[in-house]
Order: structure tokens, then sequence, then C-alpha cells
């Protein structure tokens, strides 16, 4: 069979001298007719005779330019076996497997929406060539003048794959500006020499590209070979080591703990054992799981508020990678107005879950004052240490693990991206190391505006944790609000008031002097990223939640000593369907819109001046309004059903480990994407088993940071604070004495 193979091989290569034509083309025949049906540009529309996709066919290694000569002489190397008929007599079969590995064009599916074409990962990787290995790189363009905006290149990504391309699918006849839009949206593989570096195959792509008329930018998402080395580099060491010394004590404390509680181990110190056992995996995973240890005047339906809000908000960033991140072989269905997303009133959901940030603002300030009210009654005011504790411990509780993730995503993330299409983990590793400081500082959210759009200078790092720059700059001024309830509840309304009317006026201003648009989900192409920096992140246009969330917690403490509502039943049912309308408008009542927004594709404003700012202004009202009577209901006994299964003790671990799913869930997600060695073809089936698996994965990867990091540093303020006269130490627990253990023996 194998002699075989190889005869009819030899054949092949050796008939193109009779034939007229070289390996590459038999390799990459495909039928004139039908590439003329799917591809019919005018002879004077290009340059060329022949579309781009022609062109970078073949275009297969570096050659041209000023590129290192190992990288040039590997790939003349390569290219004079391809075309030569005696390349498999000699031993050199592998320039056919590197051949092979690279993405096939004009590709098929173009039209169905295959942008990304990732040949054989693999397969390029395994070449291995006398003097080098397969390099499998990943290619893109953009617009000569688009990084000079300092716009995200995934955002481009999206925008075309979303919108723009979905008006070429009916066309019987391309536009040349359409067949540019099309390679904007694209990113191919191409296997190259292990000689040739990034930089190697820009500058020959480049070079390549102006040989022929064409102005493009050529972009080197990321290349891979097998046996890649990083290097470690200082601040990788540092991390190491901090990791380390929290694996240490994480050891430690466990054995102190499982020595005590099950060998009855009683020769440690009691403060030995009070620094220590605090940083047990035994002890912190059984207290993670406990479910009996919840204070009598807690908010029992916000733990499943909130671990629900957090797979909401997993669900909408796990189904956006299907727009841009994830290779799909229909990803047009996408952006269809027939089409499982923008075709679907109920996939709305998800399509529209932007609310779902919201709901955290508005149940954190509904807590902080709920529970801070109370204490400023016990203190009469609090004095400064009260305030000084107020900000610090805040401060601690939320950066430690912040700053360990920021850490590691700077410095050892980098050492994780190994997959086709790991590009988006490099620039979010890249986007810690140089703006760490800025997450750090909760000032994320306002830094790209104050640079005037760019993202350049200080790129977004984790960019999800805008919310908690804006959750920090909301606590800051929050004794504002919450003194003056406690001083005078009528000065306390005047003052919340006030700040809710000016949270409602900001965003309808923003959004009517810049034309803005319902939400994320109908950015238009000429709008980019303006509406994320100037409207979505910034703290003036999402404050009303938040103080809604003082306010409602003040009612709530007034409420404090009222077990049940007293309402009449069937008041009581006007108020759930009253609450259940207005949250369902909120999120449902833009399908129509979306719908008109796709068959413009994507390049329009939909929906009048008028109801968008309507929208942008008083949408985030409503729901605060409907997720209050909720808590309300179900705290104070009508909650019924509902309250059944949003108090139900199981959701208690999960709120608990909620920071951490936030503060990972969007790497999880890029990093199992970028493992993706084949394009999928998209269904609500695929999206569902994909989102299950992202979340659970994101729960253990929390439940690691929780562990390892989170509760050991909750555990070191309190003994930092203990030791200096602040606080206690925690509470030792060591085997009872053996006279009683004899006793009841």
């Amino acid at each position: 069979m194998i002699v075989r193979l190889t005869i009819l091989w030899t054949v092949l290569a050796s008939s193109h001298f009779i034939l007229g034509t070289s390996m590459e083309d038999l390799l990459l025949y495909r039928s004139n007719d039908l590439r003329d049906q799917v591809y019919r540009v005018a002879d004077s529309s290009l340059p060329l005779n022949q579309s781009i996709f022609d062109q970078l066919k073949n275009f297969l290694t570096p050659l041209q330019g000023d590129i290192n000569e190992t990288c040039r002489a590997d790939s003349q190397r390569y290219i004079d076996l391809l075309n030569s008929n005696t390349t498999l007599l000699t031993g050199n079969a592998w320039a056919y497997k590197m051949y092979d590995a690279s993405a096939f064009l004009p590709p098929s599916g173009l039209l169905e929406g295959t942008f990304k074409f990732l040949g054989a990962f693999d397969s390029c990787k395994e070449v291995n060539a006398p003097a080098f290995t397969g390099k499998h790189c990943m290619i893109g363009f953009l617009p000569l003048d688009f990084t000079a905006q300092g716009r995200d290149i995934q955002h481009l990504e999206n925008q075309f794959g979303r919108y723009r391309m979905q008006s070429l699918r009916h066309q019987s006849r391309i536009n040349p500006e359409d067949i540019y839009q099309l390679l904007y949206a694209m990113s191919f593989a191409r296997c190259i020499p292990s000689s040739c570096n990034e930089t190697d195959l820009k500058t020959s792509l480049t070079h390549f590209f102006q040989d022929q008329g064409i102005f493009l930018d050529p972009q080197i998402y990321n290349c891979h070979t097998a046996d890649e080395e990083i290097e470690i580099e200082s601040a990788d060491w540092v991390m190491i080591g901090i990791v380390v010394f929290f694996a240490i004590l994480l050891v430690i404390g466990t054995i102190v703990d499982v020595s005590i509680k099950y060998l009855e181990a009683d020769f440690y110190s009691e403060r030995f054992v009070q620094v220590f056992q605090g940083f047990s995996l035994y002890t912190n995973t059984v207290k993670l799981f406990t479910t009996d240890n919840v204070r009598p005047d807690s908010l029992h339906c916000i733990n499943g508020i909130r671990f629900l809000s957090m797979t909401w908000v997993l669900f909408g960033h796990s189904y956006s990678q299907f727009q841009g991140g994830i290779p799909l072989k229909n990803g047009l269905t996408m952006s269809d107005p027939d089409g499982p997303i923008y075709g679907s009133v109920a996939f709305q959901a998800i399509s529209n879950s932007y609310v779902s940030v919201d709901t955290f603002f508005f149940i954190g300030a509904t807590l902080l004052a709920y529970l801070t009210i109370k204490e400023l009654e016990k203190t009469k005011g609090g004095n400064v240490m009260f305030w000084i504790m107020y900000y610090v411990h805040r401060y601690i509780r939320l950066t430690g693990v912040y700053a360990i993730v920021i850490g590691l995503w700077a410095t050892l993330l980098k050492f994780m991206t190994t997959g086709p299409t790991s590009g988006a983990l490099l620039l979010e590793s890249e986007a810690c190391k140089e703006s760490w400081w800025v997450n750090l500082l909760y000032v994320n959210n306002i830094i790209p505006l104050i640079q005037q759009g760019s993202v350049d200078k200080n790129p977004w790092c984790l960019g999800q944790t805008w919310y908690l720059a804006n959750d920090m700059q909301f606590y800051l001024i929050s004794p504002i609000f919450l003194v003056a309830f406690w001083y005078n509840p009528t000065v306390g309304l005047i003052t919340s008031g006030l700040g809710l009317i000016g949270g409602t006026v900001a965003p309808m201003v923003v959004a009517y002097m810049n034309d803005f648009p319902f939400s994320p989900s109908f950015i238009s192409i000429t709008q980019g990223f303006d509406y994320m920096i100037e409207f979505y992140v910034v703290p003036w246009c999402r404050f009303q939640p938040y103080i809604m969330g003082i306010m409602f917690g003040y009612l709530l403490h007034t409420m404090r000593n009222q077990p049940k509502l007293k309402m009449n039943p069937y008041f009581v049912t006007w108020m759930w369907a009253i609450a259940g309308a207005i949250g369902a408008v909120v999120v449902y009542s833009l399908y129509p819109y979306g719908i008109e927004f796709v068959e413009a594709g994507g390049a329009n404003i939909v929906g009048s001046e008028v109801e968008r700012v309507a929208y942008n202004g008083l949408h985030r009202v409503a729901w605060s309004l409907s997720l209050g009577w909720v808590i309300l209901a179900c705290t104070k006994g009508v909650g019924g059903p509902i309250n059944t299964i949003l108090s139900w003790p199981f959701w208690i671990p999960l709120a608990r480990l909620s920071y951490c799913i936030y503060l990972c869930h969007m790497t999880v997600i890029t990093y199992s994407s970028s493992l993706m060695t084949f394009p999928v073809t998209f269904s609500h089936f695929l999206g569902v088993y994909f989102i299950l698996a992202m979340l659970c994965l994101s729960i253990f990867g929390a439940y690691i940071l929780s562990m390892l990091f989170e509760i050991p540093l909750a555990h070191i303020e309190k003994i930092i604070f203990a030791f200096v006269g602040i606080g206690k130490f925690p509470k030792a627990m060591k085997p009872p004495p053996k006279e009683e253990m004899l006793k009841h023996n």
C-alpha cells in the first residue's frame, strides 16, 4: 500500500511538467467556473486581474523584503521542494506536509461565515525538516489607518463578523470594497519554517502586497512551534515565589488543622494555631460549603440572585465568543435576522444581558446600606477609626485576590498561550503587564476616556473589571448618603434623590450628545469603541442602580423588625405581575430593533433619538424597581416559590465564589476558545454545552483562587490588625482536654 501511494505521488509530482501545472496548483485545485461564480470581481476593480484571495494563495512563506537570511534560505528550500518532481523520492515529504498544514485559499464556506481558517495546527508543528521545524502562524489584516486609532482588534473582527458580512450572503456579485471587508474579517494560517520570526512574516507580507499594489496592514496574531520555549523573566520568578509562599501557608495550615482535629495533637501553642489554622484547606473548604452559619438577619435571597446574575454574565460572555473568538463554519447565522440569535425573542435574555451587571450594583449597595446604617446607629455615626477601617477593609478585601490575579495574568498567563488562536491571551497578558497600576487604583474605567479613546498607552487588563472600578468609586462617595440617612431620613431621601436625578440625567445627556445606541448590541461600525469608553463604563452613566440600592437598603433597615408585608394577597399578586412586566420590558423590548439593525448590516443607528435617550436614561431605574420588589417580597414573607428558589442553601457556597468567578471567567472562556483547532457549526445545543463547560471550569478556578489566595489574604488581614491592636486574633480550634475526653469515654 505504501509503495502504491509513493508511486501515485511520484506520478502526480512528475505530471506537472506535462500539464504545465505545479504541485501547488494541483493541491489547491478549485473549479474556475465555481470560483468565477463566487468571486465575480471586474478586471478593473483591483490592481490585478485576480482577486485578493487569489493573491493570498501565492504567499506560502516569507521570501520578500528585509528578512533574516536563514529564514529566506529555508523558505526557498521549502518552495523549491514543492515544485520539484523528486520531493518524495528524496525523502522530503515534510514539504507536502507543511504545505498541507497551511489554510487553503480561496476557502470554502466563506460566504456562510467561515472567517477563521486554521489549517492543520498539530500537523504543522509535527513538520521536522533537516534544518528547521514547522511554525504555525495566524495572520489577519487591518486598514493601514486602523491601528493608529487605538482600537481593539477583536472589536473590529466582531463588528465585521456580526454585521457587515451578512449582506454578502445572497449577493450574486461582490463589490471590490466587500472583498476588502471580507479580508478584514478573516484570519488564516500559514505553516512556515521555524527560522522565520513574526517580524519576518509581517515584513514579507507587507512587501508581497505592496508589489501587487495592495496596501494593507498585516497582523500576526500568534505563532507556535512544537518545541517553543517562553523565557522566564524576573517578574515571573517573583510571581512563582508568591504562589509558592501561599501554597506553603496552605500546607502548614492544613497539617496543623488536620493533626489537631483527627490526631488530637496538643503540642501547638495557641498563638501558633491562631496564626496558621486559618490557612487550612480543610477548614476553609468546610466553611465555604457550610450553609448553617448564616446570620439570622441576612437577606437570604440575595445569595441566589448573586450567583444567578454571575451565571447570566458568564452566559453573555460565553455566547459572545461565537462572534469572533471561536472559529465557526456558519458565522453568518449569528447575524441572520431569521437565525438563532436575532431571530429569537427568547434569546434576548442573552443578547440583552447587560442589566445583569446593574443587578450587582443594586444588591451590593443594598447590602452596604442595610448593614452600615445599623452599625452607624450602634456607634452613633461612627468614630474616626470606624471610617478609616470602612475604606481600608474594603480596599484590602477587593484588592488582595484581584492583585494576585493581575500578577498571574501579567506573568504566568503567557505560558498557557499554546493554542492556534491564542493571540487574545497574549494581548491580555501584555495589557496586565503594562496597566496593572491602573486597575489597582480602580481608574481603569476612566483612563481610556482621559486618553481620548486610546487604549494603546494603558490597554485594558481584565476588561470586565471596569465594574470593580465603578463599584469602588461609588463606595468612596457612599458615606454621603449613608450618613444622611442615619442623621435624618428626610435628609437622606433628599440627598439620594438628587443623586438619582443626576444619575438619570447624565446618561440621557451623554446618549443625546453622542447619538449613542440602545446598548452594546447596537454599536454601529462607524461608532466603534466610543460607546464603550464614553458611556458604558463611566461612573456617571452607571450610578442609578447603586443609589437606588442604597435607598432600598435603608428601606429594608427600617423594616428590619417587620417579618411580613402587611398587604392584601391580591395586591401582592398585582405587584409581582407589574414587577415581572417591567423586567420583561427592559430585557425583551429591544427585539424588533435588533432585527432592524442586522437587516441594515449594522451600519445604521436604529430607533428614534427619543427612544434611545429614554431607554438609556430609564431602563436601569426600571430594572432596579423590579429587582427591589423581588428582594422585598422574598425577605418579607410574600416571595412564594421564587423565594424558595432564590433562598435555597445550595446557592450560598456558589455566591461566596462569585467574586473569584467574575475575576477569572473571561480568561477561562478565552483560553478554552484558543485551544480549538478546527471550526465548528454553531447551534444553541453547542452554545449551551460550551456555556456549562465554562461555568464548571470557572467555578473550579474560583475555588482554587479562593482557597489559595482570597481566604488566606483575609486571614492575613485579621492577623495583622490583631498584632497592631485593632482587632482580635481568630479563635483557635483545639482538641478538648484529655480529662474531658476520658470523661466522655
